[in-house]
């Protein structure tokens, strides 16, 4: 009796194991789309401002504020997202489901970047 129970707990998964497979699905997905939409802004403003001696630098600072956002704010919201879909049970969503939560998170993070810039202007 006590080895089928104990084959049975190393068949389930640990709540931490779920939890770090959907952070680690949507921190991807989220880091690669923000990657890809600061490349695109750094390449434009690269070209627009290839002229100017100091100015056309800016694009490696965007590109970087693209690669370090989503690390760090990125890392604890999506642990945060993780972790209550595993503890609602609802953590069987599927990939599409995860690839819409990294993108809602990459464009709210490039809206408050739009935001911050238009400020200054």
């Amino acid at each position: 009796m006590s080895t089928e129970a104990g084959f049975t707990e190393l068949l389930e998964e640990s709540n931490s194991i779920r939890i770090y497979k959907l952070w680690y699905q949507m921190f991807l997905v989220t880091l690669i789309s923000s990657i890809i939409c600061h490349s695109i802004g750094s390449l434009v403003l690269f070209i627009r401002l290839r002229s100017h001696h100091y100015a056309k630098w800016l694009a490696l600072v965007l590109q970087l504020a693209g690669f370090i956002t989503p690390v760090f704010l990125g890392t604890i919201t999506n642990l945060l997202i993780a972790s209550i879909l595993v503890f609602s049970n609802r953590h069987d969503i599927p990939f599409l489901g995860l690839i819409s939560i990294g993108l809602a998170q990459t464009f709210c993070i490039v809206s408050i970047e739009f935001l911050k810039i238009m400020q200054t202007l």
